[in-house]
């Protein structure tokens, strides 16, 4: 019909003829996404917002595509964002187990994030482990609500995990308290 530019001059017909040509992969879609909704929306979930809603939708109807994305890669992503108000805290927000040796290091050794996701080795009475850096001890302004707004700690801190104080080999009394000093691995 284009060819003949027939189009310009059975507009309405063309249209139609589009309109068919689309509707299937309209219509499919409409009922994947609606498929997606009905999973996403569950009782429990009653009350979440249009914008969550979405957001929880495209990552069910995008699933294969997300689990080629790593945890680390999305942290590392919005680590280095310049908008950001505050850190990422890897193990506040669940994102480590305690038993995986990571640290976080107070504002100046944390320097400004170049040393986030990085390794660095702890020393402690001749021993030593190596631990992912994965937070700043925020020695200026003090932790947020996620950190229960404690005070800015004090410069040179090395605050780890369960398994950095276990590995070290510090009694549990000391544990945040010891004396350790810490290279980059």
């Amino acid at each position: 019909m284009v060819e003949t530019r027939k189009h310009i001059e059975y507009q309405l017909v063309y249209r139609l003829i589009k309109l068919s040509l689309v509707l299937p992969v309209a219509t499919a879609s409409v009922e994947r996404s609606f498929s997606s909704m009905k999973l996403v929306k569950t009782k429990l979930r009653n009350r979440m917002g249009d914008g969550y809603m979405n957001d929880s939708c495209i990552c069910y109807i995008e699933k294969e595509f997300l689990q080629k994305v790593s945890v680390e890669s999305v942290m590392q992503r919005f680590q280095k964002m310049k908008t950001r108000l505050k850190n990422i805290p890897g193990s506040a927000t669940g994102y480590h187990s305690n038993d995986t040796p990571i640290v976080a290091l107070s504002t100046g050794w944390y320097n400004k994030g170049k040393r986030f996701l990085k390794f660095i080795n702890t020393h402690y009475k001749g021993k030593s482990v190596e631990a992912k850096v994965v937070d700043e001890c925020d020695s200026t302004q003090g932790c947020d609500a996620d950190h229960g707004f404690q005070p800015p700690c004090p410069n040179n801190v090395v605050d780890g995990s369960k398994a950095v104080w276990e590995a070290l080999g510090v009694p549990k009394s000391d544990w945040g308290d010891a004396e350790v000093t810490w290279s980059d691995a």
